[in-house]
């Protein structure tokens, strides 16, 4: 029963909290970040937390979880971990 739960299967529906990463939509969307979104996704890739990234660019840190929040959406990333993966493995792509 509990593994049914944590599944995410609810009576007859199966649900699934992330939606699907495509490899051509990422490539797309990463070359709409700003270059503050760009700076952002690579010092979480550096391991910054939000206060960090909020003290070293001059911003508060609802303006870095707002940040994060778009370049999640736009690189289709579940969380921000995800996102500084997705943006390192498209650059060692293109070396």
């Amino acid at each position: 029963m509990h593994l049914v739960i944590a599944l995410g299967v609810l009576g007859s529906y199966t649900f699934f909290p992330f939606k699907p990463i495509h490899k051509s939509s990422f490539s797309e969307n990463k070359d709409q970040l700003t270059k503050v979104e760009n700076l952002i996704v690579r010092m979480i890739a550096g391991g910054a937390t939000n206060t960090e990234i909020a003290n070293e660019i001059g911003r508060t840190e609802a303006t870095i979880k707002m940040l994060v929040r778009s370049i999640c959406k736009k690189l289709g990333a579940r969380n921000r971990a995800h996102a500084a993966t997705l943006s390192q493995n498209l650059v060692e792509n293109v070396d």
